[in-house]
């Protein structure tokens, strides 16, 4: 997938060097992939847009922090989306988790990983 850029507008790449020496630089690929990812999340299946946000900026923050592992010779968009997929199953699975251990809670089911006892 690329991202449409203006012309004479920096590439990506470029974004991810320039964010390297200078972190404010992170705010310009912020700005350019926040729509495009937000579809794609809202394409996965999220409605509640308070999770939707949350999911984006954990999709920004761990690509901010893990910038120095990317490969420039890549497609940063493949990287970023990679990124948001993973995130987006692993917040899945969290939540699917949470609801099977609230629901066996709520029935007085043992909760896996839990105390060895009932909970009432």
């Amino acid at each position: 997938m690329s991202i449409k850029r203006e012309k004479n507008q920096e590439t990506d790449q470029e974004l991810v060097i320039r964010t390297l020496a200078d972190n404010q630089t992170f705010s310009l690929l912020v700005r350019r992939y926040d729509a495009p990812l937000l579809r794609y999340i809202l394409r996965m299946g999220w409605k509640d847009n308070s999770s939707v946000q949350d999911l984006l900026q954990e999709i920004f923050i761990k690509a901010y922090i893990h910038l120095n592992d990317y490969d420039q010779s890549l497609s940063f968009s493949s990287w970023i989306y990679r990124i948001a997929h993973n995130e987006i199953v692993s917040s899945y699975l969290q939540q699917t988790h949470l609801h099977e251990r609230t629901s066996m809670v709520a029935i007085g089911k043992r909760t896996p990983g839990g105390p060895d006892y009932f909970i009432r």
